[in-house]
């Protein structure tokens, strides 16, 4: 299968559920972000579910910022952020994640593991010569997992990680 790391941005991977650590029992747990697209959310289709003790959060009750205008009335803000090791949405640590060549390596969920693993895999590496250029999943991946000299280990380190699945 070929999935262009080139050509998909962060924001595609957001559309599977997002694999995290349960906050109440430590087990593997799931964001669930409905109908997402980075320019049309609604906060009250993401929410964390987990299968194992029946955690669940609704993110809309769990808003980043509450503005309160000069009349008292209050207006909660909802916003994500991409590219670390927790989830975009409730910021609760990543399921996925491991030490790799002294850094640490997440994948969100297993889509996100397959575009890291193809693209890694890759002896040679298109770049992208559309629209979004800098903003795709290839782009943004940081030197050293983009090194011919950690190829090895980082595949090794993502083959663990899909163990847990």
């Amino acid at each position: 299968m070929i999935l262009k790391a080139t050509e998909l941005l962060l924001e595609d991977v957001l559309v599977k559920p997002i694999l995290v650590v349960c906050p109440a029992c430590n087990q593997k747990a799931s964001v669930i972000a409905k109908d997402f697209s980075a320019s049309n959310w609604k906060p009250e289709q993401i929410r964390v579910v987990c299968s194992s003790c029946s955690y669940h959060k609704e993110l809309k009750d769990f808003p980043t910022q509450i503005i309160k205008n000069s009349a008292g009335k209050t207006t909660p803000i909802f916003g994500y952020t991409l590219g670390a090791t927790f989830d975009p949405f409730f910021r609760i640590p990543l399921y996925l994640q491991t030490k790799c060549s002294g850094e640490l390596l997440w994948a969100y969920n297993e889509f996100h593991l397959e575009i890291l693993e193809e693209y890694i895999a890759a002896k040679l590496r298109n770049r992208n010569s559309e629209a979004y250029l800098n903003r795709s999943i290839a782009s943004r991946l940081p030197k050293w997992m983009t090194s011919s000299g950690n190829r090895v280990p980082l595949l090794k380190a993502l083959s663990l990680l899909k163990k847990k699945l």
